[in-house]
C-alpha cells in the first residue's frame, strides 16, 4: 500500500494480509504491524498493530515523538489509564512511559510525529 493509493482499506486484513510479527523491545510477546505511511523528510509515521492477549511492556521508558493513538478493538493499558475501541490517546514527546498491556488483545491505529 502506497499514499498514492485510493479507496477505503481494512485495517483487519491489512494485517492479516501484510503483517509482520516483530519483537517490541521490552515486550514478553512478538506483535504483528504495518506501516501504512512514511514521510520520508520528518519521519511521521502511521501503523496499525495487533498486540496479542496477554501482552505486557514494563519498561519505564519515553519517546522522542509525539503519538496519537486509536484503539480500533480490545483494549490497551498505558501509564495506569485504559483505552478500549473507540478511545483517542495522545502522548506528548519524551513522556514517561510505563504499565504497557493488552489483557485481552487490541487493534491499535498510532501515528507518530518522527
Amino acid at each position: 500500500m502506497s499514499s498514492t493509493d485510493a479507496g477505503p482499506v481494512s485495517l483487519p486484513v491489512i494485517i492479516v494480509e501484510q503483517g509482520r510479527s516483530v519483537p517490541m523491545p521490552g515486550g514478553n510477546l512478538p506483535i504483528e504491524s504495518v506501516l501504512l505511511h512514511l514521510d520520508k523528510q520528518s519521519r511521521a509515521r502511521s501503523l496499525v498493530v495487533r498486540f496479542p492477549a496477554g501482552f505486557t511492556r514494563d519498561a519505564i521508558g519515553h519517546y522522542v515523538a509525539a503519538e496519537d493513538f486509536l484503539v480500533l478493538d480490545g483494549a490497551i493499558e498505558l501509564v495506569g489509564e485504559r483505552f478500549s475501541a473507540g478511545d483517542w490517546g495522545w502522548v506528548p514527546p519524551n513522556a514517561t512511559r510505563w504499565g504497557f498491556a493488552s489483557p485481552e488483545g487490541a487493534l491499535v491505529y498510532a501515528w507518530f510525529s518522527q
